[in-house]
């Protein structure tokens, strides 16, 4: 998590809005593997205000719904996964 926050840093850093949206997706993903879902939902819900790239967004949705599925919100958490899904078919990133 630590090697997820240094490197946010320095995506704002250099202004590459893209890289940190991408990397804040990752420390989510930390966070959720360690059990820690607040912080977890913190960056699901800070990233739901930031308009994102398309396959950034792809990304973001897989994040959601694992944090939704650990919340327990199943039926939330696939309709999101079903969105990350419709997103990589159009963007050709799943065979």
């Amino acid at each position: 998590i630590a090697m997820y926050k240094e490197a946010l840093a320095l995506f704002k850093e250099v202004e590459d809005e893209d890289y940190a949206n991408r990397t804040t997706i990752r420390l989510g993903k930390g966070y959720l593997l360690n059990k820690d879902l607040s912080h977890s939902r913190e960056i699901v819900d800070q990233l739901k205000e930031v308009p994102l790239e398309r396959r950034t967004k792809m990304h973001f949705h897989y994040l959601e719904a694992e944090l939704l599925r650990a919340e327990n919100k199943i039926d939330e958490a696939l309709q999101v996964a079903k969105s990350g899904k419709n997103e990589a078919i159009a963007l050709h990133a799943i065979a």
